[in-house]
């Protein structure tokens, strides 16, 4: 029988990269499966700072997007610095899921305006017909923005 040998706590963080790799390869082969629902696939998970799961990967995106405001801020500034869903949407599937399912646009949707909203995580603001003019909807879409 093989034994598992526990590694020391830096040299598991040291591999972040490669757990990630590992995830997101096993999330693409559980959805090309079409046998595992979404919910049972593998989550995000941070070795570094020990954060995990969608919440957190959105939050750590519009971190690194600059995606911040804070109550002294223009509204234009606010706009400047926020993200679309659809670019943290893209930014999810380039940071994890890949080509899998495990953290579908809905999922995204539901965390930015239910739960992150709901907690002061996350702000969103909502733009005008003028301010989003090149849109080919005549419905304006929101930005958001994490909260300092």
């Amino acid at each position: 029988m093989n034994e598992i040998t526990l590694l020391k706590q830096s040299e598991a963080v040291s591999m972040q990269t490669e757990i990630i790799s590992v995830e997101r390869e096993v999330n693409t082969v559980l959805t090309s499966s079409k046998m595992v629902a979404p919910v049972f696939h593998a989550h995000y998970v941070n070795m570094e700072t020990g954060e995990n799961g969608i919440a957190n990967l959105i939050t750590k995106i519009l971190t690194e997007k600059g995606a911040t405001a804070s109550k002294s801020m223009t509204r234009e500034t606010i706009i400047d610095n926020s993200l679309f869903t659809d670019d943290i949407f893209e930014a999810v599937q380039s940071h994890f899921t890949s080509e899998s399912i495990r953290y579908p646009r809905k999922t995204i949707e539901n965390y930015l305006s239910v739960f992150m909203f709901r907690q002061n995580i996350v702000g969103k603001i909502k733009l005008s017909n003028v301010e989003d003019y090149f849109r080919p909807c005549c419905k304006p879409r929101n930005k958001w923005y994490l909260i300092k």
